[in-house]
Formats: C-alpha cells, sequence, structure tokens
C-alpha cells in the first residue's frame, strides 16, 4: 500500500507534535511508499521510503502558498499514493478533497478532541472514514467512526530510572500554558497543599502559543508570586520529545484537569512511563474504570485532588499496583505498535 498524509509538522524538535515522526516511521514499515505533506518541516530521520515535502508555513508562506503546494502535490504525486490519511485538521480534508475526490482516493481523518465545529462536521461528510481514541474523541455519530487508540509509542514512554519515593511530593503538568489546561486550579491546590504542611515541588511543562496565553500565563505568575508559592511551583518552559520521557520518569504525580473532553495523549505517555497519574478528563475515567476512585477527581473539584494528593503522600507504595495495571492498559489499548496496523488494515479491507 502507498499513503499520502497531510499534517501540520514534521519536526522530532517540536515540544507538541515531535511525535508525529515516530507515527510516520510506523507507517513506513506497513507501506511500500508514504508522502507526507506538512506546514511546517523541522529536523527529522525517516526511512528511505519516505519523502516530505513542505507546504510553507516553515519557510513564511502564505496561506495561499499552502493550498496551492496541497492541490499541486496531491495531483503530481497521484501515482504515487492509493489513499490519504490526515492527521486532526478537517480542513485539510475540506481542501485537499476537491483534488482527491477527483482522483479518486478514499481519505480518512484522525480526529480526537471534544470540539464538534463546522468543519469537522463537512470533512465527516467527505472522508470515507474517521480515526479517533475514544468513543469522547468524536462526538459525532456516524458509522465512519473507528476507535482505534491514541497511538503512544510504548517502546518510548516507558519508564527510565527505578526512583525511590521521598518525603517530598514531585507533581508534573505537561501541555500548553492555556486556560483549556485549567493550570490556575492546580496552581490553586498547590497553596492548600502548603497551607496543610504536605511537602511538594509542581512543575508545569509547556508554553503559551497566543496572546491570550500569554497573558494566562502572566496571570499565573502573578497568582504564584501572591501566595507565596515561588519555592513550590515552576513553570519550566518546553521539553523535547525526546527529553521527554526522562521529565516523566522524575516525577512522582502527572496531574491533568484540562477540559478538552478528549482522552489526552499527555496523559496516557504519563501512564505509559509508570508514573502516578490523576485527572479529571472523563475519558481517562472510562480508560481507568475500577481505578476511578484512586486517579481520578471532579472537574474542578480541589478537595477531591487535595485529598487524593494527600493520600498519596502517605502512603504512595500502595499506588504501585495500581499504576501497573493501567500501565497495560495503555500498552494493550492505546500503543502505537498496533495502532498503526489497525488503520492499515481499515485500508485494506476497503480498497
Amino acid at each position: 500500500m502507498k499513503l499520502l498524509i497531510v499534517t501540520q509538522t514534521v519536526d522530532t524538535e517540536d515540544p507538541i507534535l515531535g511525535f508525529f515522526v515516530r507515527w510516520i516511521e510506523e507507517f513506513a514499515k506497513n507501506c511500500s511508499e508514504v508522502h507526507v505533506l506538512a506546514l511546517n518541516v523541522g529536523l527529522y530521520k525517516l526511512p528511505d521510503n519516505v519523502f516530505v515535502h513542505c507546504l510553507g508555513k516553515s519557510e513564511g508562506r502564505s496561506k495561499i502558498i499552502w493550498l496551492w503546494r496541497l492541490w499541486r502535490h496531491s495531483f503530481t504525486l497521484r501515482h504515487s499514493y492509493d489513499a490519504v490519511f490526515v492527521h486532526m485538521n478537517p480542513e485539510y480534508v475540506v481542501f485537499g478533497s476537491l483534488v482527491w475526490n477527483l482522483l479518486g482516493k478514499k481519505t480518512s481523518l484522525w480526529y480526537a478532541h471534544g470540539t464538534v465545529s463546522t468543519k469537522l462536521k463537512l470533512a465527516t461528510i467527505i472522508s470515507s472514514r474517521i480515526f479517533t481514541s475514544t468513543e469522547k474523541g468524536f462526538r459525532i455519530n456516524s458509522p465512519k467512526r473507528h476507535i482505534v487508540g491514541q497511538g503512544i509509542d510504548t517502546d518510548f514512554f516507558k519508564s527510565t530510572t527505578d526512583k525511590r519515593p521521598n518525603d517530598r511530593l514531585e507533581l508534573l503538568t505537561v501541555g500548553r500554558i492555556s486556560p483549556a489546561k485549567n493550570l490556575l486550579f492546580l496552581i490553586s491546590t498547590c497553596a492548600t497543599l502548603k497551607q496543610k504542611g504536605i511537602p511538594f515541588h509542581f512543575t508545569i511543562v509547556g508554553e503559551p502559543q497566543s496572546y491570550a496565553e500569554q497573558a494566562y500565563k502572566t496571570q499565573l505568575l502573578e497568582y504564584i508570586t501572591e501566595h507565596n508559592l515561588e519555592s513550590e511551583v515552576s513553570l519550566v518552559g518546553t521539553v523535547s520529545q525526546k527529553d521527554l520521557p526522562k521529565t516523566l520518569t522524575q516525577h512522582d504525580v502527572f496531574i491533568s484537569a484540562g477540559a478538552t473532553g478528549s482522552l489526552d495523549k499527555a496523559l496516557l505517555e504519563a501512564v505509559a512511563c509508570g508514573i502516578i497519574t490523576l485527572s479529571s478528563n472523563e475519558a481517562f475515567r472510562d480508560l481507568v474504570e475500577s481505578e476511578a476512585e484512586l486517579v481520578c477527581f471532579s472537574e474542578g473539584n480541589e478537595g477531591e485532588l487535595v485529598e487524593l494528593l494527600c493520600t498519596i503522600h502517605a502512603d504512595i507504595l500502595q499506588y504501585a499496583l495500581v499504576q501497573k495495571s493501567l500501565t497495560e492498559k495503555v500498552k494493550h489499548a492505546h500503543s502505537l505498535q498496533k495502532f498503526i496496523p489497525k488503520l492499515i488494515t481499515h485500508y485494506e479491507s476497503k480498497r
């Protein structure tokens, strides 16, 4: 099978989308030829049967140029691919289908987010199938939806240290500095932990990506100063993908209070690395099932989160078996090594 992939970024150094290079590597193992159209192209090393084409954003080109290159490459490469895989962005399906439909190329969209936009509804009509991580990752009732897991590289995200618990809880969250991540809520929880005398340090990995998010970061820093949390809470900026497993395994607890509604990739990466993972994410609650009362808290419920953290601090070792069970669930249902063959099977069964 020969595949055309359309994505935002091909760059191993990108802190958000660097993981996608490993997706491409896995596709290359299962396809004879892979062509990738990307808005941004940075550093990468891929197999010889992969060909990356830049649409122009990283070169400073206009949106008109991006669109023209999307159409031009889709047409000139028409004999080099059998089907199209679009990652996350439904607008690529909408625009690209003007060429792909004429060429008779079946198009599939990967989408894992709680938001349902007009573009997504239109892309659903156009696409031959939609791949998603969980039921909550794609919220349009359509027979085209196929739940295939999140695609976590569990050979890359795994425990790399035999970390010994100490008295201070090392807390961590990873993601954009955005109101959607509810970071102010997490920092407020830290203020309560300090009042209770629980020793801890909370590390926030990530950066804002817009003016509004930069203003939110300023708000967070002001709150930290006003509540004398400078020694307990650190905003450390981004961490590259290659260093992320090490960062994760250096901490005791990963906390996510994001409100996207879909299963957060960062959550599963933390679970795969074997650290205690707490979240208010409803899709995460579905994943953990019987362990939910040990690792889940209600959205915005500071009391529940504080209680969980106090319990962990009192006896962190009781969570070892729980975390091992969750790690196995991620490997079984969401590993990249099983994920890509599932996608290819769907393509081949519909050819």
